[in-house]
């Protein structure tokens, strides 16, 4: 399961890395070539496929909505 964690390439969000965004959409779209949706059985339970996990921050620091459409709207769901 990765981590999406920014999507701005503003500080602070890659103060330590700038090309993380990048990076990372490279990284989940790899991970998806590889094992595909993610598929959920009659217990709710993930069997296969790829869950990716975003914390949303105060004032979009997190940069939520470019994750958001990054990720194909088919696949979010959210938890509560």
């Amino acid at each position: 399961m990765p981590d999406m964690k920014y999507a701005s390439t503003r500080p602070p969000a890659t103060t330590q890395n700038p090309h993380y965004p990048q990076v990372n959409q490279a990284a989940v779209r790899e991970m998806h070539r590889q094992v595909g949706d993610l598929h959920i059985n009659r217990q709710g339970v993930a069997t296969r496929g790829l869950l990716v996990r975003h914390l949303v921050l105060p004032n979009n620091l997190a940069g939520t909505q470019e994750i958001m459409r990054f990720l194909p709207r088919k696949y979010l769901r959210t938890l509560t």
